[in-house]
């Protein structure tokens, strides 16, 4: 246990609520042991998305330095796998779940409610295997080609800002398309998400690619925005809406096109 806000707690006033709102953020999108044992209200899920971003920056510069420590310890591929393999850690491999279901659901070829009934159902199929595979071998693929034109400060840079930029297209979608199901684990999230919050999301994103490279690159930050948007009009037109485990593909959707828009640009 790192913090504990209990009911006697979140009485104290406006502080412990904006902290306990910081803390779960974390708690949603992260595996750090926070325990949390006041129940969280639809304003304090809304209120949390705004630091969605800051849990997964947190989650980004523990990756860049795992990164950086392999790579400058001459342990090449082992920086590759770190890159690929902390993120799954450190969130619980969250969203690789979401992307899992999510495939097997959609590309399942029933109708609306059995997609989401197989999307409900803890067990993995083809699809949904498949899906990782390509996702992790992708990713590792991406980054070697990177690596190979971008100093490694910048390839450093890339890996600790990766999170942040699914996070943008997770928003964008849940900003833009209302939940599938009547009720759900997601609905709270989905159904507070707005465009504020994927402004401010983008903003956020925006301000690390300029403070980390310069204007040029600042542009980057649109594509997971657009492919977040994209792709949940995709999943809403199949599924009524989206659901928790569409936003987990659409967070590793985007930092997939993120990283396949860096190496585009890097090598004009």
């Amino acid at each position: 246990m790192l913090f504990d806000t209990g009911e006697d707690q979140m009485k104290g006033g406006w502080v412990v609520r904006f902290f306990y709102r910081v803390l779960l953020a974390f708690s949603m999108l992260t595996r750090i042991p926070l325990r949390l044992s006041a129940e969280p209200q639809h304003e304090d899920c809304g209120f949390a998305v705004y630091f969605f971003p800051l849990a997964a920056a947190a989650v980004g510069a523990v990756t860049a330095l795992a990164y950086v420590l392999c790579w400058f310890a001459g342990l090449t591929l082992l920086a590759y796998a770190v890159a690929v393999l902390v993120p799954v850690l450190v969130t619980g491999a969250l969203h690789l779940d979401g992307l899992a279901d999510t495939c097997d659901g959609i590309f399942s070829g029933k109708d609306r409610e059995r997609m989401l009934e197989i999307m409900r159902d803890s067990r993995l199929g083809t699809m949904g295997a498949a899906a990782l595979f390509f996702d992790l071998l992708l990713r590792v693929a991406l980054l070697f080609e990177l690596s190979a034109i971008l100093t490694t400060y910048s390839m450093a840079v890339i890996v600790g800002v990766l999170p942040v930029m699914g996070k943008l297209s997770l928003v964008a979608g849940g900003a833009l398309y209302p939940y599938a199901r009547s009720e759900g684990t997601g609905k709270h999230w989905i159904d507070q998400m707005n465009a504020t919050h994927m402004f401010m999301s983008a903003l956020i994103g925006g301000a690390l690619l300029q403070v980390f490279f310069n204007e040029g690159w600042i542009f980057l930050a649109v594509v997971p925005l657009a492919a977040g948007a994209f792709a949940a009009w995709r999943f809403s037109r199949r599924l009524g809406g989206l659901t928790g485990d569409t936003l987990g593909a659409l967070n590793e959707l985007g930092e997939l096109l993120f990283l396949t828009g860096v190496l585009v640009w890097a090598r004009l």
